[in-house]
């Protein structure tokens, strides 16, 4: 009985994703998203490093950032609870080797401040798991403002 309700799941999944996917969104004109859709949180969480540590940025540092994004204009764009100010600034026009670049400095400072990741992090997922906490708990835990909804 489980193996067939798993099949079900699976089934249903799968035609939903085919139909929202190649039938809705063409249908309604939804463009796709861009590739800063799924980089939301590592803006997110560079936005915040900026805005701690942008004083400790070395020149190369601050040139490989804003080859993705505008690294003057990032700090004052995060919000603690939505990526869209950030991730819009995405630079489209960045090459591969630039989100390389970006990445590579993305994870030296991961290592270097692990808790400006920890704090946006949290901030940008605690609507997943704190369900109709208004985020009070959030702003216990890590101290972070976080605009109203």
């Amino acid at each position: 009985m489980r193996k067939y309700l798993m099949i079900v799941i699976a089934a249903v999944i799968l035609v939903y994703v085919v139909l929202f996917s190649n039938i809705l969104v063409p249908a309604l004109k939804i463009a796709p998203g861009g590739k800063q859709e799924a980089l939301s949180l590592p803006f997110q969480q560079t936005a915040l490093y900026v805005k701690e540590y942008g004083n400790e940025l070395t020149q190369e540092e601050h040139g490989i950032i804003n080859a993705v994004l505008p690294v003057d204009e990032i700090a004052g764009l995060y919000v603690a609870d939505r990526a869209d100010n950030v991730k819009f600034k995405y630079k489209q026009s960045a090459t591969g080797e630039e989100l390389t670049d970006y990445f590579l400095l993305w994870l030296r400072q991961f290592f270097k401040h692990p808790d400006v990741y920890l704090k946006a992090f949290f901030a940008i997922t605690d609507g997943y798991y704190y369900v109709g906490s208004e985020r009070a708990a959030l702003d216990l835990y890590t101290g972070i403002e976080v605009a109203e909804l």
